[in-house]
């Protein structure tokens, strides 16, 4: 009992703590001097052992994409990341079939040739469809690829909304990966739930271990360290057919997804961080040989959640060890 007291006073003060700097950060926010990260070269691809230092606190009116490179170091130097104002885009004006190749909009004078795009429906749920508009022709937007319903998608109709795809970063096929000492706050913009939209960290490779590739193709080591990740309305880190990942040291709060996702066909060490006040601290969704521990969790509605979809011959999550983790809810 006398452990347990000691552990609840002590999360409650540290939890008071980071609520007063989070408090602090948001009321000094007109005080930073913003750069766009517009400004930055904003497009890290085919490129070997590059760093690149935030110097300023940057406002990101676009994502910063890292593909195809290997060694590449960003280094905060504890630098405060923020999205622009986030605004619905278009809306659909008919419904849009499977093997569409042009959608009809009402407000094409916002959208962007080149850019990446979700439609969302009308109610708060999950992405209908991912494209990428390759040319505009008055109402008429011509997309990447025809389209093809998701396994959750049914139907998507006329006024469903369409907005701008926005992570603060999305890294592609790249291997040792370091991110550090950057402060992620979403400011809470975002009106949709954000599972690829309105997220600090994505991450995707290449391979899967579920099509047979033998496991040293696979992309690994990224380490993700001494980040703040705040307020977002997407997820705050998550990563696909990645192995070797090491999260450590970060701080995680009121994230409204998944805080931290070891996603399909994923492995890797997960301790010493601090979720307070997620939706869901940690999610294991068809992951495997992943360690999470001395992890501490205050007052999530979900702490740890383990998911798992495919069958065991492409993922067995039985290799999972969760242990030494302190948990404590007040809610």
């Amino acid at each position: 009992m006398l452990k347990k007291n000691f552990f609840l006073i002590f999360f409650i003060f540290i939890s008071e703590i980071c609520s007063s700097e989070i408090i602090l950060k948001d009321s000094n926010l007109k005080e930073h001097k913003f750069k766009k990260i517009s400004e930055l070269n904003r497009f890290i691809t085919n490129k070997d052992n590059y760093t690149l230092n935030f110097l300023d606190h940057m406002q990101f009116d676009e994502t910063l994409k890292i593909t195809n490179s290997n060694n590449i170091f960003l280094n905060g130097n504890n630098k405060l990341l923020t999205f622009n104002n986030i605004i619905i885009n278009s809306k659909l004006i008919y419904d849009v079939n499977e093997g569409d190749q042009i959608i009809y909009v009402n407000n094409p004078n916002h959208l962007i040739i080149g850019q990446e795009y979700i439609i969302y429906p009308n109610k708060k749920d999950d992405r209908l469809l991912e494209f990428k508009i390759i040319d505009i022709i008055e109402n008429i937007i011509k997309i990447d690829k025809p389209v093809r319903f998701m396994s959750h998608v049914k139907h998507i109709p006329v006024n469903s909304p369409i907005i701008k795809r926005e992570n603060f970063i999305e890294i592609v096929n790249s291997n040792n990966i370091t991110i550090e000492n950057l402060i992620f706050d979403g400011q809470n913009k975002g009106q949709y739930l954000g599972h690829i939209n309105y997220c600090a960290i994505l991450y995707a490779g290449a391979k899967s271990i579920a099509n047979d590739v033998n496991i040293k193709d696979i992309n690994k080591n990224l380490i993700i360290k001494n980040n703040h990740f705040i307020n977002l309305n997407g997820r705050g880190v998550a990563f696909y057919n990645l192995i070797d990942a090491k999260v450590n040291n970060n701080f995680f709060f009121n994230i409204k997804q998944e805080a931290l996702e070891v996603d399909h066909f994923s492995s890797g060490i997960i301790n010493n961080n601090f979720f307070l006040n997620n939706r869901v601290a940690i999610q294991l969704n068809d992951a495997f040989n992943t360690l999470v521990f001395k992890n501490f969790l205050l007052n999530n509605t979900i702490n740890i959640n383990i998911i798992k979809h495919f069958p065991d011959k492409l993922i067995s999550n039985t290799d999972l060890e969760i242990e030494d983790n302190q948990i404590i809810n007040n809610k």
